[in-house]
């Protein structure tokens, strides 16, 4: 069974997950703090949750899962026992502040009521650089009697002192729409010798609604991360699809793949933001995936 610590570990399943969390409950080797990337927001919630509910159940054996009919379970499950404590990241982008580290620090070295933990749940993406410092030092002197969860999309936005503290669980990516990969697929055709088909792509995309828009970013992030896991070997051929395969072929090593991720993470923050228009963000992103596989392999080969 996988073991989990701060380092890049590989993507498990929500079962597998489940597993690798009740199996730290039962031998009593928590960490203090966890994170929680990938999957769907409430998917990332519930598996934080079922934690949660192996930590309070009265019920539970070395044998069993939690029960899910007891008051503590049920509890859990509708999010109002008294020993859980979830908190939103603030704005767009999911800020955690410096109050709201301030709250945590005043509450987290108090006893639980009930249960064993007091659990707090951070769905945040990122911590504002004042509050960054203070949420370490919590980090570096947690409590016997508390346990944190933070609930990411990604790891990204959160400084390395901070990553170094908290032991990771990588969820698979949500699937991507068939329009998305019917757009995935173009781009892992394109040639940069063809730059009018480029920017043409690049305005066909910009020129969609703000929902599928926000959604057809996503999705071509998350292209990314299956082509990127693709190449490190986390996933067979057989499980990604062709224009993954593809894109993940551009790229002459997984570092350049990673870097082009980097690269598309922060362009949908600038477009969220309205910093840059959205054809100008697509055009950066689609220009570096157009280059051939043969140049590519080419340049492999020389070095």
């Amino acid at each position: 069974m996988a073991r989990l610590d701060s380092s890049d570990p590989k993507i498990m399943t929500i079962i597998e997950s489940q597993e690798l969390l009740l199996k730290a409950v039962k031998a009593n080797r928590l960490a203090a703090a966890y994170l929680i990337i990938g999957a769907e927001k409430d998917e990332r919630r519930a598996l934080a949750k079922f934690l949660t509910q192996a930590l309070f159940c009265p019920e539970i054996t070395p044998g069993s899962l939690p029960c899910n009919h007891c008051s503590a379970c049920r509890r859990v499950a509708e999010e109002k026992h008294p020993d859980l404590f979830i908190i939103q990241g603030e704005g767009v982008k999911g800020f955690l502040s410096i109050d709201q580290v301030r709250r945590l620090k005043s509450e987290i070295y108090l006893s639980p009521y009930q249960a064993e933990y007091r659990v707090y749940l951070l769905e945040i993406e990122a911590i504002r650089d004042e509050a960054a410092n203070a949420f370490l030092k919590t980090l570096e002197e947690p409590p016997k009697t508390a346990i944190i969860v933070l609930l990411s999309q990604t790891e990204r936005e959160f400084m390395p002192t901070i990553l170094s503290r908290l032991a990771k669980i990588r969820l698979p990516e949500p699937p991507i729409t068939v329009s998305s990969l019917q757009y995935l697929t173009s781009i892992a055709g394109l040639s940069w010798q063809e730059p009018s088909e480029i920017f043409k792509l690049a305005k066909e995309m910009a020129d969609s609604d703000e929902d599928d828009l926000k959604l057809l970013l996503k999705d071509i992030i998350a292209g990314l991360r299956i082509s990127l896991e693709f190449k490190e070997g986390l996933r067979s051929g057989q499980d990604t699809p062709e224009a993954m395969v593809k894109i993940a072929g551009k790229a002459k090593n997984a570092g350049e793949l990673r870097a082009l991720l980097e690269k598309a993470l922060g362009r949908r923050q600038d477009v969220l933001r309205g910093r840059v228009t959205t054809r100008l963000a697509l055009e950066t992103l689609l220009i570096p995936l157009s280059e051939p596989v043969k140049k590519t392999l080419a340049f492999t080969k020389r070095a």
